[in-house]
C-alpha cells in the first residue's frame, strides 16, 4: 500500500463574473491498469466543494492508502452545481426558470450536462505506477471558464490532472503547492503536537501534524499562538503540505470561530456607507466556517450591517 492524496483546484474564470461556484464531488475512483481489478475509491462519501476561492491553492479531497500497482485513469463523478454570479452584461439574463437583472447578484442551479469525467491514459499523468512507501499527490483542476457554456450557463465539466513532485524533506517541501482544509477540530494530541480535523458535518477526517515552524494565527483569542491554542470544537483553516511518509504537516493554522459561535467567510461584493448605518454584502464560500446557520449555504449572498462598536483586523498572510 502507498499513500495517495487528491486535491482540487480552480482555473481562474474569464468573461462571466462568477462569485461562487459550488459542486458536489460524489466519487473519485482510480482505474487499475489491469481490467480484472476493481476501481479504488478515493472518497469516503460525497463532498461539497466551493471552487471560486481555490484559484491560488487547492482543497484536500482525500488522503488514503491505495494498493500498489499501475493505474490508467481517474473517474470523477459530480452532481448539484450551484453558482452565484454578478450580471454585468447590460441586459437581463434568463437562467432556466429564473431571471437576473443587470448589475444584480443572482444565485441559481445550472444544468449539469455530464455527471462524470474520466481522465485516462494517454492523457497525463497516466499511466502512473504506485510503489510501496512512495506517496503520490494528484492535483485535479476543474476549469470553471471552459466548463460554463456561454449559451445558457449550463455546466459541461472540464477536468485535468497533474501529478505533483514528491515531497523531498521532512518539512514537507513541495514547491508552492498548498493543501487547504477548513473544518472542526475533533481532537488534539499535545504529546505528538498533532490534531484531527473533520470537514463538514459528516465529512472526512484528517490527522495533521505541527512542528516548531507551524504558524498559529488566533488573533486576540489566544495570545500564546502555539499548539495550546487548539481546542476541540473550534473551526480552523489549515494550510498543509505532505511529508515524505505521506502524512500531513501544517505550516499555518488559522482560527475561524470558537464552538457555538458564528463567523462568516466570503467575497465582498458591495459596500454601503450611510448616515446612520453602514454595511457590506458578501457571497459565502465555506459552510464549515459558519457552523449551524440554518438556511444559509455556500454561494448565498449575505448582507452584514455593522454595529457602531465593530472592530476590524487585516489579514496579512494572504
Amino acid at each position: 500500500m502507498t499513500q495517495v492524496s487528491l486535491t482540487i483546484h480552480d482555473n481562474p474564470p474569464m468573461g462571466v463574473t462568477v462569485l461562487s461556484f459550488e459542486i458536489e464531488v460524489t466519487g473519485a475512483a482510480l482505474q487499475p491498469g489491469d481490467s480484472s481489478s476493481q476501481p479504488v475509491s478515493m472518497l469516503s462519501g460525497p463532498e461539497d466543494i466551493e471552487l471560486e476561492h481555490l484559484q491560488t491553492e487547492s482543497a484536500l479531497l482525500a488522503s488514503r492508502s491505495v494498493p500498489t500497482g499501475t493505474y490508467s485513469g481517474l473517474m470523477v463523478s459530480l452532481a448539484n452545481p450551484r453558482m452565484t454570479i454578478q450580471n454585468q452584461t447590460g441586459a437581463t439574463l434568463t437562467l432556466g426558470t429564473q431571471t437576473c437583472s443587470d448589475q444584480k447578484v443572482c444565485e441559481f442551479d445550472p444544468k449539469l450536462n455530464q455527471s462524470s469525467v474520466t481522465v485516462q491514459a494517454p492523457a497525463q499523468p497516466f499511466p502512473i505506477t504506485l510503489t510501496m512507501n512512495s506517496p503520490v499527490v494528484l492535483k485535479m483542476d476543474f476549469n470553471i471558464n471552459t466548463s460554463i457554456q456561454q449559451s445558457d450557463l449550463s455546466i459541461t465539466p472540464t477536468i485535468s490532472l497533474v501529478q505533483l513532485p514528491p515531497p523531498n524533506s521532512s518539512d514537507g517541501s513541495q514547491g508552492d503547492e498548498d493543501m487547504e482544509l477548513i473544518g472542526q477540530v475533533a481532537s488534539t494530541d499535545p504529546t505528538k503536537n498533532a490534531f484531527i480535523i473533520q470537514r463538514g458535518m459528516n465529512g472526512p477526517s484528517f490527522t495533521i501534524a505541527t512542528d516548531t515552524n507551524t504558524r498559529f494565527d488566533f488573533g486576540t483569542s489566544c495570545s500564546a499562538e502555539n499548539f495550546s491554542c487548539l481546542q476541540k470544537g473550534q473551526t480552523v483553516k489549515v494550510d498543509a503540505k505532505m511529508k515524505p511518509d505521506g502524512s500531513l504537516l501544517a505550516f499555518e493554522v488559522k482560527f475561524f470561530q470558537p464552538p457555538n459561535e458564528m463567523s462568516f467567510a466570503g467575497t465582498v461584493t458591495s459596500v454601503s456607507m450611510g448616515a446612520t448605518t453602514s454595511g457590506f454584502q458578501i457571497v459565502l464560500f465555506d459552510e464549515e466556517s459558519f457552523g449551524e446557520m440554518g438556511s444559509f449555504s455556500m454561494g448565498a449572498p449575505l448582507t452584514v450591517n455593522l454595529a457602531s462598536q465593530a472592530t476590524f483586523s487585516i489579514d496579512t498572510s494572504g
